[in-house]
């Protein structure tokens, strides 16, 4: 969705899976649907800056988000 001219926002939807061992005292593994939100602002037609975050896992005792800047370089 085209926020301005060099803006741009999204949706991120999946399923994630994580498994946390803590070296031979306990582990556990939590799985679900995956929620976010992104950020694409263009430096150029080729380049850009990405931003997201993504709740993967939110199912007790496990929680995980994700936070993303990354750089995208189209070809």
């Amino acid at each position: 969705m085209p926020v301005s001219e060099r803006i741009a926002l999204y949706g991120l939807a999946g399923y994630s899976s994580v498994k946390v061992d803590l070296q031979n005292v306990d582990s556990d593994k939590a799985q679900g649907f995956s929620f976010g939100l992104g950020m694409h602002y263009a430096l150029s037609n080729q380049n850009a800056i990405v931003f997201e975050f993504v709740d993967n896992v939110s199912e007790e005792p496990v929680r995980l988000n994700t936070i993303t800047l990354g750089f995208q370089h189209r070809f």
